[in-house]
Formats: structure tokens, sequence, C-alpha cells
């Protein structure tokens, strides 16, 4: 498979290889660029179940999907030998927990939607059409990614849990301001008082320790945040996730080749779909052509370099309330750096404090910075990844750093004990990736079946 660029130019994808040649192969299919629009029926349940039937967007979606999901599937499995979890949906444990004042107060917005209208235009509108088939495709590459490319051990995991994986201190609590982290999402399942998942990192890396030789193991299962949902943020999510043995560094090698891998997927089975939805294939074009020019890899950059070349309204204090937590990007931040990398780039090195406790201390930051990253791609970060505190006494100290109540991350702690081992892992939100494979700026719209706070749904 190959893409042509403007410049003449080819890039061609067979097989693990990735080639840029002079030569001009001509389409074997027929493109027809347009520039089709979502039927925004996901607050209308009726018409959306009408529109993602009949919209070329829900079919392309679906297509594009489906392509990711089994790239997600071989990617893990058979590239990466990570191991699948089966997860339940509750949860006790948030990662980013908030004060049981601010849980009492319910202040979560006034947003709503229209599941009526959203019902028949997911069945009869093109763009929910076009949605499915690009989920379904990221679905299926996602699959042969992991378990056909590394060797990845699939997990199934529960739902529910009891610890969240970005805890925050008792004093930030106490403040009632959480700075970038999400709300937990809290539920009583079978009598007990617990989470939904906000991320299966926790028990992915439990997984690890199963299977004596497991290169790495991942999970695309859906995670869900209490926070108000916006054109960057849902309540629920489809959730990518993987952890592997190994430092920073692999980490972000396997991330770079899932996103690869990824477009190497839709560009193959799902271009047309692209073609009539984004009308366009020049943003995927642009960050395969970053990724060969940088030695088969993207951009790095860490965030004091980042501030450094910022105007000010790019980056904010995490938590202006307690200012010694550090800085972090805006999303004004992020798309510039996109735009000045090419389409892709890690920013590296996060103050710890803004990060969560089990991201390993940077070496000689004096416990300042982490070993972590996040991939700027589209509407900005799509990948958020870090290497974990190895030991059982670092993990115990990084606790007290973030004044974290230890007695919540005990077995966390006591994991490590039994079996210590160096992994690192990321996550990556599908809808956040499927919207900048569209080159849509709404991820509301990405979803077929709307969950969000504060919206009736019918189906």
């Amino acid at each position: 498979m190959e893409i042509q660029l403007n410049n003449r130019r080819t890039i061609s994808l067979n097989g693990d290889s990735i080639r840029a040649s002079k030569e001009v192969s001509p389409d074997k299919e027929k493109l027809e660029p347009t520039r089709t629009l979502p039927p925004k029926t996901w607050a209308y349940p009726e018409k959306h179940l009408k529109a993602v039937i009949t919209d070329d967007w829900y079919s392309g979606v679906f297509r594009i999907q489906d392509c990711i999901f089994h790239a997600t599937v071989d990617y893990f499995r058979n590239t990466l030998g990570f191991n699948y979890t089966m997860l339940p949906v509750s949860t006790k444990t948030i990662s980013a927990p908030i004060g049981e004042d601010t849980i009492a107060l319910g202040n979560f917005g006034s947003y709503s939607a229209y599941p009526e209208k959203h019902l028949k235009a997911v069945i009869t509108d093109d763009w929910y059409s076009g949605v499915f088939r690009i989920q379904d495709c990221i679905f299926h590459a996602t699959v042969d990614y992991f378990r056909n490319t590394l060797g990845f051990n699939y997990t199934m995991l529960p739902v529910s849990t009891k610890t969240i994986s970005a805890p925050i201190g008792e004093d930030t609590i106490a403040l009632g301001n959480f700075g970038s982290y999400s709300y937990p999402i809290s539920v009583n399942l079978m009598d007990q008082n617990v989470f939904l998942a906000d991320s299966n990192q926790f028990t992915l890396e439990y997984y690890l320790r199963i299977r004596d030789g497991s290169p790495g193991v991942y999970v695309m299962a859906p995670c869900f945040r209490g926070d108000e949902p916006d054109a960057t943020h849902l309540n629920q999510f489809q959730h990518v996730e993987c952890e592997l043995v190994g430092d920073m560094d692999k980490a972000i090698a396997v991330a770079e080749g899932y996103i690869i891998n990824i477009l190497k997927a839709v560009l193959k089975e799902e271009k047309c779909v692209v073609m009539k939805i984004a009308g366009t294939m020049e943003h995927l074009e642009r960050v395969v052509v970053s990724y060969i020019l940088n030695n088969n890899g993207f951009p790095r950059i860490t965030l004091d370099e980042a501030i450094d070349m910022l105007p000010s309204d790019c980056y904010k204090l995490v938590d202006e309330l307690m200012p010694h937590r550090g800085f972090e990007l805006t999303r004004k931040g992020e798309r510039q750096l996109i735009a000045m990398f090419g389409g892709a780039v890690w920013v590296t090195e996060p103050d710890h404090l803004s990060v969560p406790f089990y991201q390993a201390y940077l070496d000689g930051s004096d416990r300042k910075k982490a070993k972590a990253a996040d991939l700027l791609i589209g509407l900005g970060e799509i990948i958020g990844l870090g290497e974990r505190q190895e030991t059982a006494q670092e993990t115990l100290e990084a606790l007290k750093h973030h004044d974290i109540t230890i007695s919540n991350y005990e077995w966390y702690v006591e994991m490590r004990r039994i079996k210590q081992v160096k992994t690192s892992g990321w996550g990556l939100g599908s809808e956040r990736l499927i919207s900048w494979i569209l080159q849509h700026n709404d991820v509301r719209d990405i979803q077929i079946l709307p969950r969000f706070k504060d919206n009736d749904f019918l189906v």
C-alpha cells in the first residue's frame, strides 16, 4: 500500500516496513474527496438510531473502529505479547478521587442531550455509518498489532475497582481544586461502594506479573470519568491501554508503532471513508512522513523546553492554589506544538507533582520531574505514558510525597514486594484518535451510543 504525497513522493507501507521513494504508483481504489459532517444527533436518540444505519459518517466510523480494534488486538498480542484483562465496569478506586463535600454538592453542570433524535440519526445518517467503520478498523488493527506483532497477552478485566489510578493528595481534596485530575464515578455494586474504572493500568500491572515471560499486556475497554463532557472529554470512552516490561523509551517505541500500525490499517481498509468524511488524507500522511524523517520515531521536547518557546497563554499552573505542583500545557499550547513539529510530538519530563504518584522519578531531578510523556496529535494529548516506580520502597515514598493515603494502595505496594519488575505503559482514548483520523473537532460526535452525564439515553 502506498501514499502519494503532493510533491509526487510515495510512502510505501508494506508489512512491518515503511519506505519512501520518488516513484508514483496509481491508486487501485477510486477516491472521491468530499467533506462529510456528522449528523449531530447524539443528543436525540430516535434520530440517532436512524442516522447510525443510513449516514455515511457512522458507516465510516464503524469501519475505522473495526479496523482499529483488530489492529489493537494484533498489536498487543502478536507484536508485544501483552495479556488481555477481563474487567468489570464498576470500581471502588478511581484514578482522580475528590472530596466528599464536592461529591455531595453534585455540581456537574447542566449539559443535556436529545436521545430521541439521536436514536434515528444513528440509523439514517452517513456520519455514524462512517464512525462505525472507523471504530471497527481501529479495534481489529489494535488486536493485530499487540497480538501478532508484539506478542502481548490480552487481559479480560472487570469494570469495577476499589483503587483509582490517579489519586490526589488530601490537601488538594480539602481545597477542592483538582487541576487536571478527573472526577471519579462511584457506584454501589452488590452492596459494595466501588468505582467505575477510570483506567485499567493497575490491573494491567497486576496481570503482567501473573505470567512469567510475558513481554506485555493490553486491553481495549470502556473507562469512566465524572468531568463535564466537552469537545475533548467523554464520561465513558473506549480506552486502549498496555503495560510492558521495560523502561519509558521502550514504551514510547511501542506507542509509536501502534500509531503507525493504525494508520496503515486505516489507509489500507478505510481510505474511502476518510476521504468521504474528512475530504483529505494529508494529515495522516504528514504524521507518517514525520515518523520516517525522524528516524522512525516522533520528535520529543521536554515540558520546560516547550514552556520556553511558547507564549504565556499556552501553559498554566496545574493548581493555582498549590503552585508547587508545577505547570502543564493548555490545549492552545498543545496544538501550537503539534503544528510546529509536523503533526505529532512527545512532551516529556513533566513536573512530578502534576502526574500520578506511580510515575518514576527522572534521574538527577531531585524528585521534581517524572519519567513520563504525552503524545500530542490532532485535538491535543492523545497518549499518556510513563515508567512506573519499580520497588515497594520507592512507591511508598512517592505516596508520601504526593500526600496520598497509603492504606488505599497497600495492595499496589505489596504487589511489588511479591514480584519486582520494571514496567512502563500508556493509554489512548480511541475517540480522540478517530476524531483526528476524520479531521473532526468534537469527540462527542464519535460516540454511536452516547453516555453523557445528566443525559438520558434510549439504547
